[in-house]
């Protein structure tokens, strides 16, 4: 996910085609909504000490796909219009992007809120691992949200390469976690969760091709 939005970010602030910007715009934006799910399904996982079922994280996933269908099917619908120019621009409409700006904080928020609780009730070695792992969520989440959503959405599109910066606080937490704590070694658990999670992105690959190719055929 987090590949995919920096890509999405990087061939938008390069493309010199309309077409393209659209493409980018939708892309990043997706792959940011997969994020935010993420996160939100990490802290389930995290503060229940459990995976969760495929049950709730085919319910959770609901508003996701909504989001995908948009992006894929009807870009306009969020991305009224975009322009080549110095530097690209989006023009959002702007009762779709609260709605997103409210799912995208909804599911971080709680996501990174969980850590935090999780982090209250472990044990001193659990509490450690968990605090990193809040920590490099809430610091990535906080650049990424005003950089890449906040600012946007006032037409602000000059910080955008910002957002992916935080890849570089987020990556060496977690590594330092990992190394002096053992971060991920309840495996089992850690191992369903991202199981959900990969067969959710691919599910959402798999959506957005046959959204597109439905599209294609649709509008010549």
């Amino acid at each position: 996910g987090t590949s995919a939005w920096a890509f999405g970010i990087a061939l938008f602030l390069a493309t010199t085609s309309e077409e393209v910007l659209t493409l980018a715009a939708s892309a990043y934006y997706i792959a940011a909504a997969l994020i935010s799910l993420a996160a939100f399904l990490l802290g389930c996982t995290a503060y229940r000490r459990s995976a969760p079922k495929q049950s709730f994280v085919a319910w959770v996933s609901l508003p996701f796909f909504a989001w995908v269908a948009c992006l894929v099917f009807a870009p306009e619908v969020l991305l009224t219009s975009v322009s080549i120019d110095a530097q690209n621009t989006v023009q959002l409409n702007s009762t779709m992007y609260v709605w997103y700006i409210i799912y995208f904080a909804l599911y971080y928020v709680a996501g990174v809120f969980l850590l935090f609780r999780a982090s209250m009730r472990a044990n001193a070695r659990q509490r450690s691992r968990l605090l990193y792992l809040f920590w490099a969520y809430a610091s990535a989440g906080v650049i990424g949200m005003v950089f890449n959503l906040i600012l946007p959405g006032f037409g602000n599109y000059h910080l955008v390469w910002i957002g992916p910066l935080g890849l570089l606080i987020f990556v060496p937490i977690v590594y330092v976690a990992m190394i002096r704590y053992g971060l991920f070694d309840i495996r089992q658990t850690l191992a369903r969760t991202l199981a959900y999670v990969g067969t959710l992105a691919s599910l959402a690959g798999l959506y957005v091709v046959a959204l597109m190719a439905i599209s294609a055929w649709l509008i010549p």
